[in-house]
């Protein structure tokens, strides 16, 4: 059975009558009688929505702080996806509607919402904190190329592009 075919069920069980399951087909009829995108934010406010974004490149905007270029995308098939239309590109570059990654906005120099002290004398020499999809940029400068190209789920809210995701660290492991 497809969207749009409805059983007439006129032989119940128990408490599930024909009037009960006439009841359950006409809620699953007017369900599918809307057109309902995934995209939009459940919530009483309109001031959010979301997207599937994936992030193509990172400004380092401020130490353990950056800034995302990305293009919107959509599902086409398991770990597949096609370019659908929005980017963060406007009128001067990538970088006029990036997002930010808000797990880094409180972050300091020393200290990430990662919960790792980078001041500590156990966090290791040569490590450096990376870009979501990887790479390092110190204060102004792009990372030019994620290590991979994330997919992530993107809001807009009150004008700004934000997501969420655990950045990593990386470095060289100097052994004994």
């Amino acid at each position: 059975m497809t969207k749009g075919q409805y059983p007439i069920i006129n032989n119940g069980l128990g408490l599930l009558t024909p009037e009960l399951w006439g009841r359950v087909m006409a809620m699953l009829r007017a369900f599918e009688s809307k057109d309902v995108d995934e995209r939009r934010a459940k919530s009483s406010t309109a001031s959010a929505s979301f997207f599937l974004a994936k992030l193509t490149d990172a400004k380092c905007v401020a130490t353990n702080k950056y800034i995302y270029a990305w293009e919107e995308v959509i599902i086409t098939a398991i770990y597949t996806f096609s370019s659908e239309g929005k980017t963060s590109e406007g009128d001067t570059d990538e970088w006029d509607f990036a997002a930010m990654n808000l797990l880094e906005g409180n972050n300091t120099g020393s200290n990430t919402a990662t919960g790792v002290d980078e001041s500590s004398p156990n966090f290791p020499d040569g490590y450096t904190y990376q870009a979501i999809g990887g790479g390092y940029a110190t204060s102004g400068n792009t990372v030019g190329s994620l290590g991979v190209d994330p997919i992530v789920i993107m809001w807009k809210s009150k004008g700004n592009y934000v997501f969420t995701a655990a950045n990593s660290y990386d470095g060289d492991c100097n052994e004994p």
